[in-house]
C-alpha cells in the first residue's frame, strides 16, 4: 500500500462537499469578526512586503506511485523506484497518464540501461501512438591533439572540477615520476569542497616530494578560492578552499601572506593558525595562462544562465549558495538543469527556502530542462507552485 506524504485527500474532498451560500458584497458572514491586516509577512527575516506568493498545490493530483518513486530516487533507492514503476506498468498496462512511464524512461537513462529503455519505447508508441522519450548518448569527448614533448606532465583544469575527476587522478598519477608538473587553470570555472580536499593532498605531496610545481593562470584559481571564504563565516565545506589557498602561498614561497591568512583562519573556525613550513626555495611558480592552453568548451555557457549539474545534496550544498549569488546579481533567474541528476529530499527543502527570496523580490525565477524525477518531486514540495518549471522533452 502507497501512502501519500504530504495531502489528506479524504479531508480535502468532504471540505469540497460542503455547501455554500452567497453573501452580498462587502457582507461579513454572520458572527465572524472582521479579519484585521496583519501588515506585511515576514519569512526567515525576508520582508515579503507587497509580494503575492500563491500556492495552488499542485501536487495534490500526483499518483501515489509517482509520489512514492519520486523520493525513492531521491534517497538513492533507484532500484527500489525502478521495481515499483515497473511493476505498476504491468499491472496497470491500460492506464491512462504518462507520468510512470515518463520517470521510468528516466530511471533506465540514469542506470544506463538502453535495453530496456529501448523495449519500454516500444510499448509506449503503442500505447499512446506517439513519439517516446530518445535515449541520450553521452557527450563525445572533445578530440584531442597528440601529446607536444612540452606538454608532459601537463594537467589542465577547466569549468567545474567535481571530487575524484579525472584531472585530480592524473595529477595524483604524476607525483611518484618526481618531475616537473604543469597545472594549467586558464579556463578554470568552479571546485566542489571534496575536489579541493584532493588537490590539496597532491600538492602538499608534491612539496613534501620536491615535486616543481607551475601554475599556469593560478591567479584565477586563487581569485576563485578568495571568493568563496570569508572571515568569521564558519562553514565547513569551505574549509579545504581555505587550506587550499594556504598550500598554495605556503609553496610560493609567500610568507607574509600566508601567515594572514592563517589569522584570519584561525580566528574564523576557532583552532590554532596553521604553521609556516617553507622554504628558501619555492617549488610553485605562477604564470599567465597561455593562448588555446585548454581546447573552449563544446557549448559555449551564458553568463546569464545559471547551470546546475550532478547530484544537489546536503554534502554539496555549495549550488545553493552559488544560486542565491546568482540571484542577487541578476533580474531574472534562468536555471538550466540539464545535467542536474538528482535532488535529495532535504536540498529541495533548502532549495525551496532559497528560492523564496527571490520570488518575494519579484524576480522570476525559471527552471529548464527538468528530467522528470526531479520534475516529480518539485511538484510534491511545491517549487513549481512557486517558480514557474519546465520539463524535459
Amino acid at each position: 500500500m502507497v501512502f501519500s506524504f504530504f495531502k489528506k485527500k479524504d479531508q480535502a474532498e468532504e471540505l469540497q462537499q460542503q455547501p455554500t451560500y452567497k453573501q452580498p458584497a462587502g457582507a461579513q458572514p454572520a458572527g465572524e469578526k472582521p479579519i484585521a491586516d496583519p501588515g506585511p509577512d515576514t519569512m526567515d527575516g525576508h520582508t515579503l512586503g507587497s509580494a503575492v506568493i500563491e500556492v495552488n498545490d499542485s501536487g495534490a493530483d500526483i499518483q501515489p506511485e509517482v509520489e512514492e518513486a519520486a523520493i525513492l530516487y531521491a534517497n538513492e533507492q533507484t532500484d527500489t523506484a525502478v521495481d515499483l514503476l515497473e511493476n505498476y506498468l504491468g499491472n496497470h498496462p491500460q492506464a491512462q497518464t504518462e507520468e510512470p512511464w515518463l520517470l521510468l524512461f528516466e530511471l533506465y537513462q540514469q542506470c544506463g540501461l538502453r535495453t530496456e529503455f529501448d523495449e519500454l519505447a516500444i510499448k509506449y508508441v503503442i500505447r499512446f501512438e506517439r513519439t517516446a522519450p530518445i535515449w541520450r548518448e553521452a557527450q563525445a569527448p572533445t578530440p584531442t591533439k597528440p601529446a607536444e614533448p612540452t606538454r608532459s606532465n601537463y594537467v589542465p583544469f577547466s569549468g567545474h572540477t567535481e571530487a575524484c575527476s579525472a584531472h585530480v587522478v592524473e595529477l595524483e598519477g604524476l607525483i611518484g615520476k618526481g618531475e616537473k608538473i604543469r597545472l594549467d587553470f586558464g579556463k578554470f570555472g568552479s571546485l566542489e569542497p571534496g575536489s579541493a580536499q584532493q588537490l590539496l593532498k597532491c600538492l602538499q605531496a608534491c612539496r613534501k616530494k620536491n615535486v616543481p610545481v607551475q601554475l599556469v593562470g593560478g591567479s584565477r584559481l586563487t581569485e576563485w578560492l578568495h571568493q568563496h571564504i570569508e572571515m568569521m563565516r564558519k562553514i565547513d565545506d569551505e574549509v579545504p578552499y581555505w587550506l587550499l589557498l594556504l598550500e598554495i602561498y605556503l609553496a610560493q614561497g609567500q610568507q607574509e601572506t600566508f601567515e594572514n591568512l592563517a589569522v584570519d583562519y584561525a580566528v574564523t573556525y576557532e583552532v590554532s593558525p596553521p604553521s609556516w613550513e617553507g622554504s628558501s626555495l619555492p617549488g610553485m611558480t605562477l604564470e599567465e595562462a597561455e593562448e588555446e592552453a585548454v581546447p573552449e568548451p563544446a557549448v559555449q555557457q551564458s553568463a546569464d544562465v545559471f547551470y546546475m549539474h550532478g547530484a544537489l545534496t546536503d554534502r554539496h550544498a555549495g549550488q545553493l549558495r552559488e544560486l542565491a549569488d546568482f540571484a542577487h546579481a541578476h533580474s531574472q533567474v534562468l536555471v538550466d538543469a540539464t545535467d542536474l541528476s538528482r535532488v535529495d529530499f532535504i536540498s529541495a527543502g533548502n532549495l525551496l527556502n532559497t528560492l523564496i527570496p527571490m520570488v518575494s523580490a519579484g524576480k522570476p525565477v525559471v527552471f529548464d530542462h527538468v528530467n522528470a524525477l526531479v520534475f516529480a518531486l518539485f511538484r510534491i514540495m511545491g517549487i513549481n507552485d512557486l517558480v514557474m518549471v519546465r520539463r524535459r522533452k
